[in-house]
């Protein structure tokens, strides 16, 4: 079981000034892991545990997601359902209902779809 661990208390306040530095730890097996913020594709909550899915690996932690998405930048992460936050720097595709990264299908909210949109019309508007 791993545990959540900000590096900076402040986080979610925190501008650095190279976004790749973003990090924070959580416990996994003993040990205190470093996670980078843009490595991580989506958190997915399940009862009392959130999985945290990265490039490589999955972590399970017993920390809500509401502990977790404060620390996360607000810029590269979009909450999309009541059980998902995905980096919407890795979504593959929309449809009106759900969204793929690399090849995982995930859920939109209804009530998240809107702000969604508005986040993806930012990103088109800004490239």
């Amino acid at each position: 079981m791993s545990k959540f661990y900000t590096e900076n208390e402040n986080y979610g306040h925190h501008k650095s000034s190279n976004k790749m530095d973003d990090t924070f730890f959580i416990r996994d097996r003993g040990w205190l892991r470093k996670i980078k913020i843009h490595d991580i594709q989506y958190i997915k909550t399940e009862g009392t545990y959130t999985h945290i899915i990265t490039e490589s690996k999955s972590f399970t932690l017993r920390s809500p997601i509401k502990d977790i998405a404060p620390n996360l930048p607000e810029t590269d992460f979009k909450r999309v359902h009541k059980s998902y936050i995905v980096n919407v720097n890795r979504i593959d595709a929309v449809s009106a209902k759900e969204l793929k990264i690399n090849e995982e299908i995930i859920p939109i909210g209804r009530n998240y779809h809107a702000d969604l949109q508005k986040m993806i019309q930012k990103l088109n508007d800004s490239e």
